[in-house]
């Protein structure tokens, strides 16, 4: 994974932005990793159908990649047993 002054470089996104995606995508992942549907993540995260379908799919391509599973595992320890 690249770090996050990377991430800002190479996106010319703002800080602020970039964190908010981080905590997006971690919301989407946790849910899908505890067994919400689709329409139970949209409902609960307020995002489109459409995001939270890129956002599992970015998580289902990158979970079995041996670099990115610590990252992902402690993603998802972040939003264990928390109320979303």
């Amino acid at each position: 994974g690249y770090e996050f002054t990377d991430i800002k470089r190479n996106t010319r996104h703002s800080s602020d932005s970039i964190a908010r995606y981080l905590k997006e995508f971690s919301r989407v992942a946790a849910l899908h990793n505890e067994g919400y549907n689709i329409n139970q993540i949209r409902v609960i995260t307020e995002h489109s159908e459409r995001l939270v379908r890129e956002y599992q799919g970015l998580y289902e391509r990158y979970k079995e990649e041996e670099d990115c599973n610590q990252r992902l595992g402690e993603i998802l320890n972040r939003y264990a047993g928390k109320k979303f």
